[in-house]
């Protein structure tokens, strides 16, 4: 991008870009860059708040630079390549990514009711519908409720958001593994794992054997 912007505003010319070897490695790069994204969490990258994500899409860049520096200032063929273009590519990388993602998220959350990552809610009811109303309030987030158990109070729907119309079912362990085998594999436990595991000892027993991905509450918010 840089060489571009060098070349189409000042006319400043780099072989460079247009080196059928260089572009190899570079697109080699590329793939290795999105490796780092993976193993950071970044894709999907639910769950994460903007702070949050933000650090992680810088800590993605540097080490993926870390890696494209070896090519570059080892490899012979890049002998000219510009040092201020590599730094500054990478200060426009991190912008450019973090509000591309913003955006694209959003376009997608005001386009499509489907997307996110579906979720089943266990736990007490209050607490229940502090979490559903939190990700109705911030779907950013990328969780998706589908369906809701209670294991003590009835819960009010119409604290429940944009989720008013959400499967509420009492507590149940039948329910609990037909949820996991037919709806989702990952829960959110609106209670804490101590009072879960000594109230409710086969849901707990259940839950640990059967979910995939476990999010609890700590605090009133929501960690993963």
């Amino acid at each position: 991008m840089i060489i571009l912007l060098r070349k189409y505003f000042f006319g400043l010319e780099n072989e460079l870009l247009f080196d059928v070897n260089v572009r190899r490695t570079l697109f080699f790069l590329v793939i290795v860059s999105l490796v780092v994204f993976f193993t950071k969490g970044l894709y999907p990258g639910r769950g994460r708040i903007s702070v949050v994500e933000f650090k992680e899409i810088t800590e993605a860049i540097v080490v993926s630079y870390a890696l494209v520096s070896v090519y570059i200032f080892i490899d012979s063929r890049f002998g000219n390549f510009s040092r201020s273009n590599f730094l500054l590519s990478g200060v426009i990388g991190i912008v450019t990514i973090t509000v591309c993602r913003i955006l694209t998220r959003k376009i997608i959350i005001n386009t499509f009711n489907w997307w996110g990552e579906p979720v089943f809610i266990l736990g007490n009811g209050k607490d229940i519908e502090s979490i559903v109303k939190r990700l109705s309030g911030c779907k950013r987030l990328g969780y998706r409720p589908v369906i809701a158990m209670s294991l003590d109070t009835k819960i009010n729907r119409n604290e429940l958001g944009d989720y008013s119309n959400l499967p509420l079912l009492p507590k149940s362990l039948e329910e609990v593994n037909k949820i996991a085998s037919e709806r989702t594999h990952t829960v959110i436990l609106a209670t804490s794992t101590n009072e879960l595991r000594t109230k409710h000892p086969d849901i707990y027993h259940t839950i640990s054997a059967t979910y995939k991905k476990i999010i609890f509450m700590l605090d009133s918010d929501i960690y993963s």
